[in-house]
């Protein structure tokens, strides 16, 4: 005697049809906070990790501007160049500005914000050194020259690294929410488990009807495989945009950003250099290091403009040093005064066109880096719309396909 089903048919289905609907549900919630996790990730990259990296170059950049300045008006003597004392203060303005612009961006990282503001703070004692050093000098008392020597202390030794553990900081996030793996494996798994279960079904409903295939199963399984589809490929959009951003864009402005701080490094050693009366040795690895670096931007560069860049950067470099190698000649022979003149002048004059420079290499890459962050969470559009409308439109079609089958023994 063969056994009969302990459920009836349209039970059977109604349980079936219930556990269907539940699973496209899973699917549909796991799918949206899994596709969140990606969108407000790149969110994050596009509007706080992204440019918090960008603004530190900015702030660096606004900083060497300021202290060259403030040197060649110390090293123009009691005339101090108007000129110059124009372009710091401007420049110092220009860094406070973006320093608040970087804590705007930062988030809620408080060892970041700790360290901006020890970067403000450390900004206000270096403008009350600079005029210190100017009236000192100004006034040709003793001790101008040391208290010079202790604001470009005050920019190497304070500034520049506390800049250094923002950008550091926001590197790490951008690395962090550059992962989408796990969100879009959870989302695919769930979409692949809510088709199992749809796929079962549909056995289930073949061996009680005869029938091969459910219409309705048939669409929720399609719905939920194109949503699996979707989230793959989206993501997979997003993991090139954001490599591609990273290297067109953010690898050549950290370059650009290591030769700017190594070109300031030896603007600060032939300052020193000058106040002291003496020429300086290590001033030769300095330079040899910023031509490294220079190279190494070179190597980056993936496109005519970049390569038209990097070798703007090279001339503008190489003139500052000629003006450069003339100075240290003049110090080496016993022309201190002239020495002064030369880098106040010329010298200087040099090293804000090789800042303005590399400014302009950043504000390209910035684009650069900016588009590709951009076309990244384009990549993500309707996603999380999708993953609940696909999710409820399987879980529709499921019940309505078992609902039919239910309506045949009524």
């Amino acid at each position: 005697m063969s056994s009969k089903p302990t459920l009836s048919t349209p039970r059977l289905f109604r349980l079936w049809a219930v556990l269907c609907v539940l699973a496209a549900a899973v699917a549909g919630v796991v799918g949206f906070i899994a596709t969140s996790s990606l969108v407000s990730s790149t969110e994050r990259i596009r509007d706080n990790s992204g440019p918090v990296l960008v603004a530190t170059q900015d702030v660096i950049a606004s900083v060497a501007e300021a202290d060259a300045a403030s040197t060649a008006v110390f090293l123009s003597g009691q005339d101090q160049d108007r000129s110059q004392r124009l372009l710091y203060e401007e420049a110092l303005a220009r860094s406070i500005s973006q320093v608040e612009e970087v804590a705007r961006l930062i988030g809620d990282d408080d060892t970041a914000h700790l360290s901006l503001k020890d970067v403000a703070a450390n900004l206000v004692r270096y403008a009350g050194q600079v005029e210190a050093a100017r009236g000192a000098n100004l006034n040709a008392e003793a001790g101008a020259d040391d208290l010079l020597r202790a604001a470009l202390a005050t920019v190497r030794d304070d500034i520049f690294p506390q800049i250094d553990v923002v950008a550091a900081r926001a590197d790490t996030q951008l690395a962090d929410d550059g992962r989408g793996l796990v969100p879009t494996v959870l989302a695919v798994v769930a979409a692949a488990m809510a088709g199992v279960v749809m796929l079962a079904a549909n056995g289930v409903v073949r061996r009680r009807t005869n029938r091969l295939l459910n219409p309705g199963l048939v669409v929720a399984g399609l719905m939920l495989l194109v949503f699996a589809l979707w989230v793959a490929v989206a993501s997979a959009s997003r993991s090139a945009e954001l490599d591609n951003a990273e290297t067109g864009g953010f690898d050549t402005i950290a370059a650009t950003a290591r030769i700017q701080q190594a070109g300031f490094s030896y603007k600060t050693a032939e300052a020193v250099s000058i106040v002291d009366g003496r020429s300086d040795p290590g001033l030769d690895a300095q330079a040899a290091e910023v031509q490294a670096l220079l190279a190494e931007a070179g190597a980056l560069a993936d496109s005519d403009r970049e390569d038209a860049a990097v070798a703007e950067l090279v001339v503008r470099w190489d003139r500052y040093l000629e003006v450069s190698d003339r100075v240290e000649q003049l110090l080496a022979s016993g022309d201190a005064s002239g020495a002064r003149v030369v880098a106040s002048g010329e010298g200087n004059s040099a090293f804000n066109g090789f800042n303005t420079a590399v400014e302009s290499v950043l504000l390209d890459n910035r684009t650069q880096f900016a588009e590709g962050v951009q076309a990244a969470t384009a990549a993500l559009g309707y996603l999380r719309v999708a993953s609940v409308v696909l999710a409820a439109a399987a879980a529709l079609a499921a019940w309505f396909g078992f609902q039919a089958r239910i309506g045949e023994y009524s």
